[in-house]
């Protein structure tokens, strides 16, 4: 968890990144009450995964999720046969058809979006940025 809402509590992840790639481990990162509100670099750091909310720094509307996924996590997700595909919850299926074709994998909350990228609009309005 890079910061923890109740205690404000912050995890240095720039730190811990490069100590869990040096051992081949990877890591999944917490970033729900820091997107938007401090910098949060998943690449600079060597994070694997970050899962963020819009609701919270962002002041966008609850109900989507936001991710960033490094190569090496794509890599383990691609070994896993166990790994849900033509699901809601997969994440190739959003690679392959979001990046990859332009489309949705399901049926989006376009409200959601909409939501979204007006508080990133406004984010980078207000002179705030993100590594």
């Amino acid at each position: 968890m890079h910061c923890e809402t109740p205690s404000g509590t912050l995890s240095d992840c720039s730190g811990i990144g490069p100590i869990a790639r040096a051992h081949g481990v990877l890591t999944m990162v917490d970033c729900v009450a820091s997107l938007g509100g401090m910098p949060v670099d998943p690449d600079g750091w060597l994070l694997d995964v970050c899962v963020a909310g819009p609701q919270k720094c962002l002041g966008a509307p609850p109900g989507v999720s936001l991710i960033a996924v490094s190569p090496q996590a794509w890599a383990a997700i691609e070994r896993s046969p166990p790994a849900p595909r033509d699901s809601f919850l997969s994440p190739p299926d959003w690679r392959d058809r979001w990046h990859g074709q332009g489309q949705f994998p399901c049926t989006p909350s376009v409200s959601d979006i909409y939501g979204v990228e007006a508080a990133l609009a406004a984010l980078a309005e207000s002179g705030r940025t993100q590594p």
